[in-house]
């Protein structure tokens, strides 16, 4: 006998599964996050008595046309399905009945990010089409500091840390946030002076909201020098993990090489607090000569990869919506040609 839930509330569901299969992305809190006006956040969950799939996501509604349908994607950063069992039947007719309700409820087309340290790719491996998209990077925290220090963070890293520290750049965590303002400030104008895409941005809105819902599994790292922030990152830890979210630092500061010792610092304080995996992520894109990957790279080499998974349910209406994108924004066509959800950008 199966049970199928579509719901707004589904934190308690999580409450199923081990705290490795658990994280800050699945939480119905984190989702809203990345919902705007007329959009959902929405989780489907598929049951068996006590075997459960999870699929959470951000339900928004196509404007191109005049018939009124869907697309769904995962919140910023990494999602995608949960099961609390290793049963690839019950995972096929899992999803087998969210294909059903996509279909019946007019959704297009669907594009996740899969969680990089979960491998939750390979749930759907025989159902969507899932692609490659970079390595990222994890710092593993179940090591002791020394092995840490000496084993994985490079050499030039420990240097750079050891002048940081030298030159007199202080460390601080901000586990209330009250530095929020001036990190909203730092980030943005990172963003303007690196040219980033708007899908970077975020309104003072989202921050504080951040602060709102997320207050105990977020905090800010900074870095001082003689009294003033120079540098400070948004974090995340929830379960056995702990995640670089965003960043921002002032470009006069830069020959200081703030950001170093203000992740390996931070690393430290999350396996204080018990934290596993402090996962880095990866580059701008999946070439191995990216100045971020190769930057994170030389804190750890432990390395994961990020999978995406894209799925069109109605290839017809999918291809009358780009059609109609790509006859408003002409200009657009060959730089998003392979995004799925292009009418989007």
């Amino acid at each position: 006998m199966s049970d199928i839930l579509i719901t707004t509330h589904w934190n308690h569901y999580l409450d199923r599964f081990k705290p490795e299969e658990q994280d800050i992305y699945f939480t119905e809190e984190y989702v809203r996050l990345y919902k705007n006006n007329g959009d959902s956040a929405e989780c489907f969950i598929y049951r068996e008595g006590e075997k459960f799939f999870l699929m959470s996501y951000v339900k928004r509604k196509i404007n191109f046309i005049d018939e009124e349908c869907f697309d769904f994607e995962t919140a910023y950063g990494y999602g995608g399905p949960l099961c609390n069992v290793k049963d690839t039947l019950f995972v096929n007719k899992a999803f087998s009945a969210f294909e059903s309700f996509a279909k019946q409820h007019k959704f297009v087309a669907g594009f996740i990010r899969f969680h990089p340290l979960m491998n939750n790719h390979q749930l759907l491996r025989d159902n969507y089409q899932i692609s490659f998209c970079r390595k990222t990077v994890f710092i593993d925290l179940t090591l002791g500091e020394e092995e840490i220090w000496l084993k994985h963070v490079h050499s030039k890293h420990r240097n750079v840390i050891r002048k940081a520290q030298q030159t007199g750049l202080v460390y601080k965590v901000d586990e209330k946030l009250e530095h929020l303002d001036t990190f909203i400030r730092l980030y943005t104008q990172t963003m303007q002076r690196k040219c980033a895409d708007d899908f970077y941005f975020f309104d003072e809105t989202y921050f504080l909201n951040l602060k709102k819902c997320l207050q105990n599994n977020i905090f800010l790292g900074l870095i001082i020098y003689r009294d003033k922030i120079i540098a400070a990152s948004l974090f995340f830890h929830y379960g056995i993990y702990g995640h670089y979210h965003l960043s921002g630092r002032l470009e006069e500061y830069l020959h200081l090489c703030p950001n170093n010792l203000l992740i390996y610092r931070t690393a430290l304080y999350l396996k204080k607090l018990g934290i596993s995996y402090f996962h880095l992520g990866g580059g701008i894109n999946g070439n191995s000569e990216d100045s971020l990957y190769k930057f994170k790279k030389r804190f750890s080499k432990n390395e994961s990869s990020l999978y995406i998974g894209k799925i069109i349910f109605d290839k017809e209406l999918y291809g009358k919506i780009c059609s109609v994108w790509e006859s408003q924004y002409p200009e657009r066509k060959d730089r998003y040609e392979n995004i799925l959800l292009k009418y989007r950008c």
